[in-house]
C-alpha cells in the first residue's frame, strides 16, 4: 500500500478531518516519490534493472531495460563498453541488445586472456578482417558469424619462418628473438577506424585497437603493435608464402598501430 494511503489511516483523532488528512495524504505523496527514486537507483545498477516493470505497465508488467547512463555505468565497470551497434536509444533495440551483453559478462570474460577474446572484442568494437599473431608464428582468427567459441580458427605461419635460430619460428623483428611472449595484430585491410587522426596522431580507432588489446591479453603477454596491410602481398600474410618462391615484396605498404601508443608509421 503507497503511503499516501496508508498515512492517514495512522494518525489520531484530531487529524483525521479535512484539513488533517490532507497534509497526510500530501506528506505520503512525497514519500511515495522518495521511495520510487530510490526504487530507480538501485535497478538503475541492473542491466535489466531487476525484472519487469510493474510500475508502468501493472497490468501487463514488461521488460524493464536501465536507464541508458546507467547501462554506460555498468558496462564500463564490467569491461564491456558499447560496441559498434549498440549506441544508446532510451531503452530501444540497442539498449536492449547491450543490456543482454552485459547480463553475460561473466561469460564474455571467460575468454579473457586469450585471441578469442581479443578478436570478438575486436569485433563487437566494429573492426573486422584481423587476426592474432603470436612471435612462435601461430595466429588465429575468426571464419565464422555466430558469435561463439566455434567461430575461432587457428593456424601457423611456419612456411614463413625467419628466426635464424634454434628454437625456429616466425617473429615480429630480428631482435624479439627473447620475447615469446610477445603477440601482435595483424588487419588484412585497411578500415576508417583503422586510419589516423589529424596531424598524423593516433586516432580514437586506432587507440581503441590498442585499448582492447591490452585489456583482454593475458598479464603476463606482450603487445607488440598492430599491422594494416594498405596494398601488396606482405611476408607472413596470406599464409603459405615463402621466401624465394613468391612475387618481388616491392609495393608493399603496411601501416603499423605501435603498441606503445606513439604515432604510427609505414612500411613499404
Amino acid at each position: 500500500m503507497p503511503f499516501e494511503k496508508w498515512l492517514p489511516r495512522q494518525v489520531p483523532g484530531p487529524w483525521k478531518r479535512q484539513n488533517g488528512q490532507a497534509l497526510w495524504t500530501a506528506t505520503g505523496q512525497f514519500l511515495d516519490a522518495q521511495e520510487e527514486l530510490m526504487r530507480q537507483s538501485l535497478l538503475g545498477g541492473f542491466p535489466t534493472a531487476g525484472g519487469l516493470d510493474d510500475i508502468n505497465f501493472p497490468d501487463n508488467p514488461q521488460p524493464s531495460i536501465a536507464p541508458s547512463d546507467s547501462l554506460d555505468s555498468i558496462g564500463f565497470d564490467r569491461g564491456l563498453p558499447r560496441g559498434a551497434n549498440e549506441t544508446a536509444d532510451a531503452g530501444g533495440a540497442n539498449d536492449q541488445a547491450y543490456a543482454a551483453r552485459l547480463l553475460g559478462a561473466w561469460e564474455a570474460w571467460k575468454y579473457g586472456g586469450s585471441p578469442y577474446g581479443i578478436l570478438r572484442a575486436l569485433a563487437i568494437a566494429g573492426y573486422v578482417d584481423m587476426l592474432t599473431v603470436q612471435q612462435n608464428g601461430r595466429y588465429a582468427q575468426l571464419t565464422g558469424s555466430s558469435g561463439t567459441i566455434t567461430d575461432l580458427s587457428l593456424g601457423t605461419l611456419m612456411t614463413c619462418a625467419d628466426r635464424p635460430t634454434d628454437p625456429p619460428g616466425w617473429m615480429f623483428a630480428a631482435n624479439s628473438n627473447t620475447y615469446w611472449s610477445e603477440f601482435g595484430i595483424v588487419f588484412t585491410a585497411d578500415a576508417t577506424n583503422l586510419q589516423a587522426g589529424g596531424g598524423g596522431i593516433l586516432s580514437a580507432g586506432q587507440l581503441g585497437v590498442t585499448r582492447i588489446a591490452k585489456g583482454w591479453k593475458t598479464s603476463e603477454a606482450v603487445y607488440w603493435g598492430a599491422c594494416v596491410i594498405l596494398s601488396g602481398i606482405t611476408l607472413g600474410w596470406p599464409t603459405g608464402r615463402t621466401l624465394g618462391t613468391d612475387p618481388p615484396l616491392g609495393g608493399n605498404q603496411v601501416r603499423i598501430i605501435p603498441g606503445d601508443g606513439v604515432t604510427p608509421s609505414f612500411i613499404e
